[in-house]
């Protein structure tokens, strides 16, 4: 792998940028949940909820996976 200017592999640096926008997005659907709590749309939440909770289910253990598999290339490497 090429390493980059702050020491890190690419697959690590991808790693990292994945990581980063999958939690931005948890954040970001956890403070929609909180205002359409606030705001009394429950049957909004719970439809969005159940929609959305497998697939963030699976792209969280995707983001995971990609992070273990970075981290053992990078031991590797070193």
């Amino acid at each position: 792998m090429n390493i980059r200017g702050n020491g890190y592999s690419r697959l690590f640096n991808l790693a990292c940028q994945v990581i980063k926008y999958f939690l931005l997005f948890v954040v970001g659907f956890t403070v929609f949940w909180v205002l359409a709590s606030v705001l009394s749309f429950p049957k909004i939440v719970f439809s969005l909820l159940l929609l959305l909770w497998p697939v963030v289910m699976r792209i969280g253990l995707l983001v995971l996976l990609l992070m273990i598999i970075a981290i053992v290339v990078e031991s590797i490497q070193s």
